[in-house]
């Protein structure tokens, strides 16, 4: 068990793009002066998640990879590392205007005012890319409300959906996982932070997305891989922003939901 954590953390280290090592002994001697600062050290959530994994590993507590898992994980999400993913697509999605986003399986075709009462949840536009050109809801999954944008200057065409923009947003926090995604070596994950909220940028090759279904089983979206992803928590909603985008662009998006 213990070589399946070193292996596991060596993956995850190929991964991940760790903050720089903040200036630990001038924050040191900064609390010495003045016992009633706490320094805030982001990394150390990271740390006590490693020891929790070793930790289960010497209590015989099974397995690894979910304690790993879930270190790399927000409200309803959990990202795990994989050797390998199943092959691209080759069919490319529905892209016309009447069918935008139909071959995704997104669920049923909606309005954001409709999705708002299905859902239960206020529903946010990004601001940036103005009114959606289609809106879907999978009333399956908790439900998960997607909001469909298709090519426009500032939006290419995606490789891996054929569409500009995917927002979609579920209630995370009563769902504690709902969507998974598996990466390979070639993903790079970065955390980062969306007005408050956790988030991780998955960036580099595309990764597989899969839904924890009520049943307990987990359906892979078998129809296409994922592109760049950005996804983030706003409160007890979870968002994700896909698209051929940078995560620059990608957060610009994210900080115009309104």
């Amino acid at each position: 068990m213990i070589s399946d954590l070193e292996e596991q953390l060596a993956n995850l280290r190929r991964h991940v793009d760790f903050p720089p090592t903040p200036p630990l002994a001038a924050m040191v001697r900064a609390r010495l002066v003045d016992p009633r600062r706490r320094p805030v050290i982001r990394r150390r959530r990271m740390i006590l998640a490693a020891a929790a994994a070793i930790l289960a590993v010497a209590l015989g507590v099974p397995p690894v990879r979910t304690a790993i898992a879930h270190w790399l994980g927000i409200q309803g999400v959990v990202i795990t590392p994989v050797t390998s993913l199943p092959p691209v697509p080759t069919s490319r999605p529905t892209t016309s205007a009447s069918g935008l986003g139909s071959n995704l399986g997104l669920g049923q075709r909606s309005s954001v005012e409709s999705a708002v009462r299905t859902a239960g949840f206020a529903v946010l536009v990004p601001q940036l890319a103005g009114s959606p050109d289609a809106v879907y809801v999978r009333s399956d999954l908790g439900p998960v409300v997607t909001l469909v944008y298709g090519p426009s200057t500032g939006l290419p065409p995606a490789g891996q959906t054929g569409v500009g923009l995917l927002v979609t947003e579920f209630r995370g926090a009563t769902d504690p996982v709902l969507i998974q995604k598996f990466v390979s070596a070639q993903t790079t994950i970065t955390p980062v932070t969306v007005d408050g909220g956790s988030g991780f940028w998955l960036g580099g090759a595309p990764h597989q997305l899969a839904y924890d279904l009520p049943d307990g089983s987990v359906a892979p979206d078998t129809l296409r891989l994922a592109g760049p992803t950005l996804v983030f928590e706003h409160g007890d909603i979870t968002i994700r922003v896909e698209g051929d985008l940078t995560e620059t662009q990608a957060l610009a998006i994210a900080h115009s939901l309104r």
